[in-house]
């Protein structure tokens, strides 16, 4: 009898990221259409720019995925839902991952017959956006959620 309650809480936590995701693409589609500190490179600069960009944007939601782990550690709620907690951010980097690779995929892939260089800088562009504005999300989550 508990299969069934984990399962509607998986779904539930799935639809959740799958919402959020839809919010952090309409952020991204305005960051990514945007100029950046890249276009000011010849073609061959731009892209190594951008590859700079994408990895900076990494390091940086690794780091605020940090922020939030340490604000739910120090979060004034039981033991159970600061695990519960950290369950649910797991699932949800999960699913941001899965999201992010074929929504990125997808861009890329609208760029039609583009050269291929072209085409892996729609997919930084993407990766660089998707990743700033899940960032500031769990930053902001973390600076919000409530301290002991």
């Amino acid at each position: 009898m508990h299969a069934q309650p984990l399962l509607h809480r998986y779904r539930k936590i799935c639809a959740m990221a799958i919402w959020a995701a839809l919010a952090l693409a309409a952020d991204a589609r305005a960051t990514a259409s945007t100029p950046t500190d890249c276009d000011a490179y010849s073609q061959a600069g731009r892209l190594t720019c951008l590859r700079t960009a994408a990895a900076a944007s990494e390091v940086k939601l690794a780091q605020s995925h940090q922020v939030l782990v340490v604000a739910i550690a120090a979060w004034y709620e039981d033991a159970r839902y600061q695990a519960a907690a950290k369950r649910s951010l797991v699932a949800a980097d999960r699913a941001f991952a899965k999201y992010r690779a074929a929504q990125c995929e997808l861009n890329k892939a609208l760029g039609g017959g583009a050269i291929g260089a072209a085409l892996q800088m729609r997919q930084l562009l993407c990766v660089e956006a998707l990743n700033t504005a899940r960032a500031a999300q769990l930053e902001q989550w973390g600076t919000n959620l409530g301290q002991r």
